[in-house]
């Protein structure tokens, strides 16, 4: 969650303490569902799908095959675990997320096997 006007309380269903959350700070929760210390955050970033783009600074490939995933009919799978891990950086055009995930395979060397429409496999 990314504040990005006021401040907001923030709790979770466990019973533990609220946070109080002001513009331009962040918070998860865990897989158990507690809250994570809160953060600062690059607004530009955070904001960035409001003007049609995703940004990423240093994110695992998995994260980034996860979000475009979210914007393209079918799955994105990655084939070798290690290559999940690979961190990258750039900006996704949300108009266009077939050709944005071409473009980040160029970029760093991988290649995309696509099965049908539905189905892209990452690999080396």
């Amino acid at each position: 969650m990314v504040v990005t006007e006021h401040a907001v309380m923030v709790a979770s269903e466990n019973g533990e303490r609220a946070h109080r959350l002001h513009e331009g700070e962040q918070i998860s929760y865990d897989p158990d569902g507690r809250l994570q210390v809160a953060e600062a955050v690059d607004m530009d970033t955070a904001t960035a799908w409001r003007q049609g783009r995703i940004v990423f600074d240093n994110a695992p490939l998995s994260l980034v095959a996860e979000q475009i995933d979210r914007y393209i009919p079918g799955r994105i799978v990655i084939a070798q675990s290690d290559l999940a891990d690979r961190r990258i950086s750039g900006s996704l055009d949300l108009a266009h997320p077939d050709a944005a995930l071409e473009a980040f395979a160029n970029a760093i060397g991988i290649r995309i096997t696509r099965l049908g429409p539905y189905l892209a496999i990452l690999r080396r």
